[in-house]
């Protein structure tokens, strides 16, 4: 998976860069969970018609020195037929993610394989269930989005701008868990397998900040985003997990 870390530090140059795409810099908020209160550092840039993006959770100041969870995720700018001509959509290419349960490290690689639109999923963790190598094929759809990277795929996949022209009117995908097999871990009822069919819906703007809802395994995710579509904060009510930016306290959300 170097490819992984070659395409993160190679210079930006996608020719799919616009005036209201998210602002391609590192961005810190606070992530609440049951566990307590830490630091997340989310990043993303486009390279060279790819979405790499990045995001490090773990405590302040400096969750790199000791993460609780990092994630790496490449996906693919491209474009597909449709009835209104051709459109942009992103196509999940690789993910590199670990996450340290009991002070152990868990860890997943990612791979698409174009041949027989599958995923590749190797697997290195102290568990003999996860480790090892297998492939898991892709369910019908045309618009994926790796869940360490919803806010930028969202975007480049025009759900977000989609759902704004219908508001209240659901518009499906198909998530991919980078943490898959560990989300089920990690998060109860969700991640079970590697893709999960989801919606996006669009409810309402308040203070310039744009609000949506995301229904996902049977569960709700609420996000908001600036109007160039940088996360502002995401709520999932039924984990207790909240992002907010820093120094903002929990609010009541309905």
């Amino acid at each position: 998976m170097k490819i992984l870390v070659l395409l993160y530090f190679i210079a930006s140059c996608s020719q799919f860069k616009s005036a209201g795409d998210p602002r391609k810099s590192v961005n810190s908020l606070s992530y609440i969970d049951a566990s307590g209160k830490w630091l997340m550092n989310r990043e993303y840039k486009t390279v060279k018609n790819k979405i790499v993006s990045r995001s490090v959770i773990g405590p302040a100041p400096a969750p790199l020195n000791k993460p609780l969870e990092k994630s790496i995720t490449v996906s693919q700018i491209g474009t597909i037929k449709g009835k209104k001509g051709r459109r942009t959509t992103v196509r999940p290419f690789a993910s590199d993610y670990s996450v340290w349960l009991d002070g152990k490290e868990y860890r997943t690689w990612l791979k698409l394989s174009p041949s027989d639109k599958s995923m590749i999923v190797e697997l290195n963790s102290p568990e003999k269930r996860w480790q090892g190598q297998s492939k898991i094929a892709f369910p019908r759809g045309d618009q994926f989005c790796f869940f360490s990277q919803l806010p930028e795929c969202l975007h480049f996949n025009q759900l977000l701008y989609q759902a704004r022209e219908v508001p209240q009117r659901p518009l499906p995908f198909q998530l991919v868990w980078d943490g898959y097999p560990y989300t089920q871990e990690l998060y109860t009822g969700a991640g079970a397998n590697l893709f999960s069919a989801a919606m996006i819906s669009f409810k309402e703007e308040k203070k310039g900040v744009l609000h949506f809802e995301l229904e996902v395994d049977g569960q709700t995710l609420l996000f908001q985003f600036s109007k160039s579509h940088d996360l502002v904060r995401m709520f999932w009510i039924a984990q207790g997990v909240s992002i907010l930016p820093p120094g903002e306290e929990v609010q009541d959300v309905e």
